[in-house]
């Protein structure tokens, strides 16, 4: 608790305030769980008041995000620890909000724009602290299906439903697409979804018709919620809350119109605007088609015509098998009687790197190559081209292959390795034209360890060689598959700590530990639950000639037991933490 004022950002303990604003989180969660919507909204009105959730707001648009670099009509961005502070004291929920600058960006692969709605600094800061607030309560109302925008969750996990829902049985899949999601939304139905108290609701409407400014030229906004805030994501998600409730509680009736109540509800996986629905029926498909274009008629949306199709996980009587989500191909083959893969009814599913992920990821590593290759080597250039370029390949390959890491990508991973491996190879030869390509193999494509692959000598230290990271170097490791109807506010912090290896108001070094041990007592090998007390201990253990400390989590009860097991090894004694964990 703060007793005196605070002239000075970085005198703020932040890292409180966090972990206030998170406990308040819970708060809302639960009550919004039991349907008290009195206390709920009494709760958010506090929230909202904060000096530590406006502080916490704050530092998330001008330290954290990315776009904090970027203005808006304003002008301010990169703002200093005065400007901070004065953010944080004078942010007010009634405050007025400017118009938001429109920016047109390409997507990726494609001729057509993305607007993107560019707000100003304070609004983007009120922005953070109403998301703050509305989020816990929605959270508690989002079905398992949803995935997109939401802490905890990812395109994995939504992957992973897809490979549990086809593996027993091929489906027919209906890949769909909202048309313009972000610009189309109806601003009353949305409102009206909402739901909540007065003060929040005007907040909210002044934030959705606050008007864009593009090229000098003023415009209203009368429906959609512009990409580019930190609140748009949250009403996206709010939008499309109830649609899979809906969808099965539909056929669950048994009133369809083809009057056929399907064994098993039909499976909805949703990311934002993109979403896949499973069944084995093609009819109920179609009908879950027509479903949700009426749904969606509700909120102002509409399925994008070119985008949507039903195809099949494993047939092609519809021309080709598969579909593309979030970037991955999901496709099943039939597999001989004597197959080696691990098949269900000899069907094995294929769930790999989509072609267009893979074209995009190679030509942003040509583009680097072919930039920072071209020409002739400058001999009085304090670093060579060579050394800056392999950190950019490294930074792109490594974060290309960590995301696309948990599906069957290995034959992806070898296959860019090679067109990076010729791709160099030309640029080189090019680069050093009046070297032989003996010269060119020993100094940059063959290393100490005999493998084929670019690299170069440090220009810091002439002995230690610059390495270029390969696809087919990255583990393939299966994903932990989230828990149904699991939520991050729900407090259960040793399932968070050991999937994510951080949670509020837990140290580093506790989820750490908690991630490195797969959330089991190292004593006693059994799951950690939220009830339990655990300490902080030190092994010794054996590491050639020498004792290393490892530190250890056990529950309290466990520390006792290991305290004797390292005294009947004569061992140093173990230090246990001075408070346990609850």
């Amino acid at each position: 608790m703060i007793t005196k004022p605070i002239d000075q950002w970085k005198d703020l303990p932040l890292e409180q305030f966090k972990n206030e604003v998170f406990q308040l989180q819970r708060r809302i969660f639960g009550s919004s769980q039991k349907g008290n919507r009195k206390k709920t909204h009494r709760l958010q009105k506090l929230l909202l008041s904060s000096f530590a959730a406006r502080c916490v707001a704050v530092q998330k648009v001008a330290e954290i995000n990315a776009g904090r670099n970027t203005a808006g009509i304003d002008g301010e961005k990169r703002l200093t620890d005065p400007q901070k502070l004065r953010l944080a004291n004078s942010l007010d929920v009634h405050q007025d909000i400017l118009p938001v600058r429109r920016v047109m960006i390409p997507k990726p692969g494609k001729t057509e724009q993305r607007p993107l709605g560019i707000p100003a600094m304070k609004d983007r800061a009120l922005q953070a602290l109403i998301t703050l607030a509305l989020e816990p309560e929605w959270e508690a109302r989002f079905t398992p299906g949803m995935h997109g925008f939401r802490k905890g969750h990812s395109t994995h996990d939504a992957i992973d439903i897809i490979r549990s829902s086809i593996q027993v049985s091929p489906k027919w899949v209906l890949d769909a697409d909202i048309q313009k999601f972000f610009d189309q939304v109806d601003h009353r139905a949305l409102l009206a979804k909402i739901d909540t108290f007065t003060t929040l609701e005007q907040a909210l409407r002044r934030i959705l018709k606050s008007g864009c400014m593009e090229g000098g030229v003023m415009s209203a906004t009368n429906e959609g919620t512009p990409q580019g805030g930190p609140l748009s994501p949250l009403l996206a998600n709010i939008a499309l809350c109830g649609l899979e409730t809906d969808l099965t509680e539909y056929f669950q009736q048994g009133t369809t119109r083809n009057a056929k109540k399907p064994d098993r509800p039909p499976v909805l996986v949703m990311y934002a605007d993109d979403f896949v629905v499973l069944h084995k029926d093609r009819e109920i498909v179609t009908e879950c088609r027509e479903f949700i274009s009426a749904w969606l008629v509700k909120m102002g949306l509409s399925l994008h015509p070119d985008k949507t199709r039903i195809t099949h996980t494993l047939d092609v009587e519809t021309g080709s098998a598969g579909f593309n989500f979030l970037s991955h191909h999901i496709q099943q083959f039939h597999t001989g009687k004597y197959a080696v893969k691990a098949t269900f009814k000899q069907v094995f599913t294929r769930i790999s790197p989509s072609p267009e992920s893979q074209a995009r990821v190679y030509q942003r590593i040509a583009t680097i190559i072919d930039k920072m290759l071209r020409g002739s080597p400058d001999r009085n250039a304090a670093r060579r081209a060579e050394e800056v370029l392999i950190p950019q390949l490294n930074a792109v390959i490594r974060g290309w292959s960590n995301y696309f890491r948990h599906c069957n990508a290995k034959h992806s991973f070898s296959r860019l390795d090679n067109q990076v491996w010729f791709k160099l190879w030309k640029a080189l030869r090019r680069r050093h034209k009046k070297r032989g390509r003996t010269w060119t193999v020993q100094q940059f494509l063959k290393s100490s360890d005999g493998k084929w692959r670019f690299n170069c000598p440090s220009n810091t230290d002439p002995q230690e060689r610059l390495v270029m990271h390969l696809f087919s170097e990255t583990p393939i490791l299966q994903h932990m598959q989230l828990r149904k109807g699991k939520s991050c506010f729900d407090g259960d912090w040793a399932y968070w700590g050991t999937r994510l290896g951080r949670y509020p108001s837990l140290p580093l070094e506790l989820t750490g530990l908690l991630k490195k041990q797969h959330g089991k007592c190292h004593c006693c090998h059994s799951l950690f639950t939220r009830q339990d007390k655990l300490n902080v201990c030190t092994e010794w253990v054996d590491e050639g000639e020498k004792k290393k400390p490892m530190q250890r989590l056990v529950h309290q009860d466990c520390d006792s037991q290991l305290r004797r097991s390292n005294s009947a090894a004569a061992m140093p004694a173990v230090d246990a933490a001075s408070s346990p964990v609850r």
